[in-house]
Formats: structure tokens, C-alpha cells, sequence
């Protein structure tokens, strides 16, 4: 069974950024409705769940072989737990963030580069979804995918991305992305993103 990971720190943490309250609902109300429909779906359909097998990223990757009743079910609930599982990683107090990695400025640009192309890829992004920054064909670029989507069903791998349903931010930023955007941003955890770095170089 899949179970939503802990934070690995308090929901009040990435205050003032992001409320305490935002991070409770998205976290054990929002979060947690993915991992329960996808063990409903796990439970009453278990051929079709050991056709798929037991890990996320190969479940959000075959769901496209499925029929559309559970296409949508696996690629929205499998999707939304494989993202907030990076997402939760992404984050951390801003008292524990640190520089930019000079790794991942040689292989993807300069930090504030970096941050404009989120912004504009942002803006492009209708309704709801996620900005990503992924490995695809041998080189690092940011992208966006819809609703829940995930960046392994592009056979894409996902460095870290940033939410942009508006459960994430509207509490405290309105309709104003690039706000909420420049707020995370003193929340990054980039310990954590180079560590998703260094593993991807490992599998090239």
C-alpha cells in the first residue's frame, strides 16, 4: 500500500512563504486523497495493479495503456503522489536553504536564469499543474505538464518542480504566480535538488 511521506519538517516551517495552514490541507487532506484513491484502485483492481506493478514511476508510464475509465484514475492519483513526493523534497525551512549548486549552474545556467524560465514558463501554464525543470534526450530544460500529470510519462526525468494548482499558493498570493513563485524560491531545498542531480547522472 502506498502511504503519504512525512515533510521531514513542521508545517510551520516555510513561514512566512507559505502558511502553516496551506501546508496541512495541501499535505494531509490533498495529499492524502491521491494515496487513498490509488490504494482503492490497487485493491479492486489487482490484475490491472500487477500489470503495472508496485512502482510509481512505471504505473504513471503504462497508464496510457489502459482504458480510459482507469487511465485517468492511475495517471491523476499515481501522478499526484509521485509529484508531491518530490514536491515535499523541493522544500524546506528557509533557515536551511543553501547556494546555488555550481553543478547545476555548469549543466543548466545561472540561478537567475533559471528562475526567469520558470516564470515564463509559468505564464503558459493554464489552470492548474506543475513547472519542472527535467532531464530529457541528454539535456536539462524547463517544462510544464497539466493537472497531475508527471514528467516520467514523457519519459522525462524531473529535477524538482514547483506547484501551480491553486491550492498551493491562493490563500496567501491570490492569482499572482510570479509572486508565490519568488516566495518558494527562498524555500528551495538545494541539498536535496543536487542530490536528484547527482543520481541522474549516475543512470546516464
Amino acid at each position: 500500500m502506498f502511504i503519504v511521506p512525512a515533510l521531514g519538517y513542521a508545517y510551520d516551517a516555510l513561514e512566512p512563504f507559505v502558511s502553516a495552514e496551506t501546508m496541512f490541507r495541501h499535505h494531509a487532506i490533498l495529499h492524502e486523497g491521491y494515496v487513498s484513491r490509488l490504494n482503492a484502485f490497487v485493491e479492486e483492481h489487482p490484475d490491472m495493479a500487477r500489470q503495472l506493478g508496485s512502482s510509481l514511476v512505471n504505473m504513471v508510464q503504462e497508464s496510457k495503456n489502459l482504458e480510459p475509465e482507469f487511465r485517468d484514475v492511475v495517471r491523476n492519483n499515481a501522478g499526484g503522489h509521485i509529484n508531491h513526493t518530490i514536491w515535499w523534497k523541493t522544500l524546506c525551512a528557509p533557515s536551511d536553504t543553501c547556494r546555488y549548486p555550481a553543478k547545476l549552474e555548469a549543466a543548466i545556467g545561472k540561478e537567475e536564469v533559471l528562475k526567469q524560465r520558470i516564470h515564463a514558463e509559468a505564464k503558459k501554464r493554464f489552470g492548474s499543474g506543475w513547472v519542472w525543470v527535467v532531464r530529457g534526450r541528454d539535456r536539462w530544460h524547463v517544462t510544464s505538464t497539466p493537472n497531475q500529470d508527471s514528467p516520467y510519462m514523457r519519459e522525462q526525468y524531473p529535477l524538482f518542480g514547483i506547484d501551480l494548482w491553486e491550492h498551493s499558493y491562493y490563500d496567501e498570493y491570490g492569482p499572482c504566480r510570479e509572486n508565490y513563485i519568488d516566495a518558494v524560491w527562498n524555500c528551495l531545498n538545494w541539498r536535496s535538488i543536487e542530490s536528484r542531480f547527482n543520481k541522474a547522472a549516475r543512470k546516464r
